[in-house]
């Protein structure tokens, strides 16, 4: 059986398709360093989104990095953030298919749908 290690996973939704920010959102996101050791993963069907699985173990270690997040956008970003044991893959975060995830993902969805901005932590579901 494979070690699972304990990361941080960001997921962030910056803006609407058709937004007028959404090129300066895009050079934006292409230029911020993630502290990322994978490939991150990009696109939501609602607008401009990434996920990234962070060199971080635990929440506490990104507040910088998300208070950074939270001001370099024109817009103000939906960050949803959260500590999972996940086995490491050479691949992008997005074909992940650990059940650490989907519990996270499920989460930021929803608060996409309705709308939401700002950071929102994840617990463990």
């Amino acid at each position: 059986m494979e070690k699972k290690i304990r990361k941080v996973i960001l997921n962030m939704f910056i803006c609407e398709h058709g937004s007028p920010h959404w090129v300066e959102c895009v050079v934006l996101l292409r230029n911020f360093n993630f502290h990322t050791s994978i490939d991150t993963s990009l696109g939501h069907h609602r607008g401009l989104a990434i996920q990234v699985l962070l060199d971080y173990e635990s929440i506490e270690d990104t507040r910088e990095l998300t208070t950074e997040l939270l001001n370099i956008f024109p817009v103000t970003p939906l960050i949803v953030i959260g500590e999972v044991d996940v086995v490491f893959k050479d691949i992008p975060i997005g074909y992940y298919q650990d059940d650490s995830l989907v519990g996270i993902g499920r989460y930021f969805d929803y608060l996409v749908k309705e709308g939401t901005k700002g950071l929102f932590e994840s617990k463990k579901i």
